[in-house]
């Protein structure tokens, strides 16, 4: 997260960080912000983002995200993620639907699905360091 404005990188803060600093006094700091945190998603699935300060005046703060797909409605419609995890969930629920098919029985293909799943979720996850710090309490 870069602030344009005043030529700084803003610093990640984990949730327990952040929430610290928005209560350690009765009303928040108010300044240039240094430190973001995503939080969420609003209504529209877009992320939400946490700064702190709070920012008191405009400032064009550039941020790197990913934003879901909506869902899948017409044939035309093309998945936005890889494609190996959802085809092999598919195969191996049809492999349920109507019994194995002298090859993998719906176990293993229920396995191999999730052994890819669990490697793209290692590649993304790998994009938020910043979610994956562990501190004491």
């Amino acid at each position: 997260m870069y602030n344009a404005t005043e030529r700084m990188h803003l610093e990640p803060k984990t949730t327990m960080e952040m929430t610290s600093l928005f209560i350690s006094t009765a009303t928040p700091e108010q300044g240039v912000p240094s430190y973001y945190n995503f939080n969420g998603i609003d209504d529209n699935g877009d992320t939400q983002v946490d700064l702190y300060p709070i920012p008191n005046d405009v400032y064009q703060i550039y941020f790197n995200i990913y934003k879901p797909q909506g869902k899948l409605v017409a044939d035309s419609d093309k998945i936005l993620v890889p494609s190996e995890p959802v085809v092999q969930l598919a195969f191996a629920r049809a492999l349920v639907d109507r019994g194995e098919d002298g090859g993998l029985n719906t176990s293993e293909a229920y396995a191999m699905f999730k052994s890819i799943l669990a490697d793209y979720i290692a590649i993304e996850s790998s994009r938020y360091p910043e979610e994956e710090t562990w501190g004491a309490n």
